[in-house]
């Protein structure tokens, strides 16, 4: 985001990016003691037979009419807040920025390309060319008359030379085009994981509220709707699951770094 919307602005450097991150962690790490209290066994069901129960691992039946659990749901709904909204702003800044961007280099192109066709066409240019290819035709004639003795069948033009500008041009065409495209894969792999990220954590959320609010419709479901309600609700363990396969996807370096680490451990 700083790079692109804020390219003069102070940078943040890659130790700066794993402190960052080291403080993410432990932040979250803290976050996750008021769930961690609150969860425990759950009763989803009780069977006509006697001492036999359907359990699963939600907010213990201890807390469930207790104040605790709604402190915990409007926590965890202020935590989606405060994460799907700042990156929601930032991806819609960055693509504005590029929708800006993207004409003023089309039109300067364009604007370049108008004034070298006019001014290729102007009368003086043409008057230039037009002396230049009659100097070469004479010394073209002149060279040929000294030269009776070699026909033009042997004689075969110089090799032309690659310039090191050119070299240098092609090479930085070539580093660019793959910059740009490393780019393009880093903010799609980004710009993937957000989205699903706040999909997941959205269906979970709004169900945990659809649940609280309307307790007697959702316990009066049928074995199928709830096993579906249930799976809905655990939504949000895809995204962890689904990280992986992203990095994998669209990540070398991550990729390499998992084929070291298997190598690693199958010699062992």
């Amino acid at each position: 985001y700083r790079k692109i919307c804020l390219p003069f602005a102070k940078q943040v450097t890659a130790k700066h990016a794993r402190l960052i991150s080291v403080g993410i962690a432990l932040l979250c790490i803290t976050l996750c003691v008021p769930h961690t209290i609150v969860s425990g066994r759950a009763t989803v069901q009780e069977l006509p037979q006697e001492g036999i129960s359907i359990y699963e691992c939600a907010i213990d039946d201890y807390f469930v009419e207790s104040l605790w659990t709604k402190v915990v749901n409007g926590f965890s709904i202020f935590i989606f807040l405060m994460c799907c909204v700042p990156v929601t702003v930032m991806y819609s800044k960055i693509g504005i920025e590029a929708q800006r961007r993207r004409p003023t280099y089309g039109h300067g192109s364009l604007q370049r390309r108008d004034v070298s066709e006019s001014a290729a066409n102007s009368d003086s240019v043409k008057d230039h060319l037009n002396c230049k290819i009659q100097l070469e035709k004479e010394n073209a004639t002149s060279s040929l008359s000294r030269d009776n003795d070699t026909s033009l069948s042997e004689q075969k033009p110089p090799p032309l030379k690659e310039t090191r500008l050119q070299r240098e041009g092609s090479s930085y065409f070539y580093r660019s085009q793959r910059g740009a495209w490393a780019l393009n894969r880093t903010t799609l792999m980004l710009l993937t994981i957000s989205v699903i990220y706040i999909l997941t954590n959205l269906t979970t959320l709004v169900l945990i509220c659809t649940r609280s609010l309307i307790k007697m419709k959702i316990s009066s479901l049928s074995v199928l709707n709830a096993s579906i309600f249930s799976i809905c609700l655990y939504l949000f363990i895809l995204n962890s699951a689904v990280n992986a396969i992203i990095y994998i996807a669209l990540d070398r370096n991550f990729r390499i770094d998992c084929v070291k680490l298997i190598k690693g451990l199958w010699q062992q």
